[in-house]
């Protein structure tokens, strides 16, 4: 009744809550005081019978509890109400889901546009729950394979005589939280969190990821992945790992746009003691069998005031220039995105909660390119970026630029 009852006070708690803001403290109090007071009734048949009820009717809204260590043991009772409750939540994501059918229109009062929201990526999980419901009529059968996806990644691996392949949350602008078409970690290993690198080789599967996720991994993680508690002393680094678990000689392929220098090298001095080569691929293997990889976003580019930035374009190019002689250098390739809006004082909304544009900049003496994509530059903007010598680029011919700048 452990599982039953908290779906019953969090119903309550609801319907206080909707009622009458003065009763949330009400709701909260009686919801913490259930759950201390109805763990003990863990094992009882009644609970389980009740929450399938609910499950079936459809009226059931996403939990999430954590029983102590004793209530946590490897039982058969445990692991069925831990399906029920991801069962539970899948239904959540089909119903929010069939609510998000339209993103409301937004209209900014200073800045002076309007635009549709951006679907977050819950939107976008939640959207692709409800269609893989509607093809199969099973919410259990509604995760994508795993294995299936795991297979054709080592078909790949086999084609291209790799022994493992390390893909990372990262973007190549090494953001904190990349836009969806670049959650690749995701979707090779279905977990969601924001932080996490997936390892996979011939035979295994690993995930590392820190404290804060251990829980949500180990539920999120079907049979195939094994989970690396990074931080732990038990737990070894990803360099250590591939050590020990590779045969001298193998390859261990990266993306090199997702890496920093400075993980790469570390990396591959571990690795060298075995003999084992970091082979830096020009494509993303993930890529390759990502059938359905959501398209890069197209929000519009807008210009971000001089009033409010403080500063003219004009000017931090100036002082940009004068840092980049003092160095010795030529050029300097911008990737961060932010570096990149606050230097051009443009801002866009291509990552949720983020208000910044996929854009590569890189800074000569006598001009700026900006990689973009072209549909998001209107001639205002355009107009505008060109008072400061801003040639634009297509957004994936930043490393066609690069080389250009290297060879003139």
């Amino acid at each position: 009744e452990f599982l039953a009852t908290r779906l019953l006070v969090h119903s309550l708690s609801s319907s206080l809550t909707h009622h009458s803001h003065r009763m949330r403290g009400v709701a909260a109090a009686i919801a913490g005081l259930s759950m201390m007071t109805i763990g003990f009734l863990w094992h009882s048949q009644g609970g389980r019978r009740i929450g399938r009820s609910l499950l079936s009717s459809g009226k059931t809204r996403a939990i999430s509890f954590q029983p102590s260590a004793r209530m946590a043991s490897r039982s058969a009772e445990w692991r069925q109400a831990k399906s029920l409750a991801r069962q539970l939540r899948r239904r959540n994501l089909v119903s929010y889901a069939q609510q998000q059918q339209r993103s409301p229109v937004v209209h900014h009062p200073t800045l002076g546009f309007s635009k549709p929201l951006l679907p977050s990526s819950r939107q976008q999980r939640a959207a692709s729950f409800s269609a893989c419901a509607a093809k199969s009529g099973s919410v259990e059968e509604t995760t994508p394979g795993d294995e299936i996806k795991l297979q054709q990644l080592r078909t790949l691996l086999e084609d291209k005589k790799l022994d493992a392949y390390i893909v990372p949350t990262a973007d190549p602008h090494q953001s904190e939280y990349p836009p969806n078409c670049f959650a690749r970690r995701e979707y090779i290993s279905g977990f969601t969190g924001s932080a996490g690198t997936a390892v996979i080789t011939r035979d295994n599967a690993c995930l590392w990821t820190d404290g804060r996720y251990f829980l949500q991994a180990d539920d999120e993680l079907s049979s195939e992945w094994k989970l690396q508690k990074a931080g732990l002393p038990s737990t070894p680094k990803i360099s250590e790992w591939l050590r020990d678990s590779l045969a001298p000689g193998s390859h261990v392929g990266i993306d090199p746009l997702l890496h920093t220098a400075n993980e790469v090298a570390e990396l591959e001095k571990v690795l060298s003691a075995k003999e084992i080569t970091v082979v830096l691929e020009e494509t993303n293997l993930i890529d390759g069998i990502w059938q359905e990889r959501p398209s890069n976003p197209t929000s519009p580019l807008r210009l971000h005031a001089d009033k409010w930035a403080g500063e003219s374009a004009s000017a931090k190019l100036k002082k940009l220039r004068d840092e980049i002689r003092g160095m010795g250098a030529d050029a300097l390739l911008v990737s961060k995105l932010d570096d990149v809006s606050w230097l051009l004082n443009i801002r866009g909304a291509d990552i949720e909660c983020n208000p910044v544009p996929l854009a590569y900049a890189i800074v000569e003496m006598d001009q700026v390119r900006l990689f973009v994509s072209s549909e998001k530059v209107s001639d205002v903007v355009r107009g505008k970026l060109e008072e400061s010598k801003v040639a634009f680029y297509e957004y994936d011919k930043v490393i066609e630029g690069v080389k250009s700048v290297v060879r003139e």
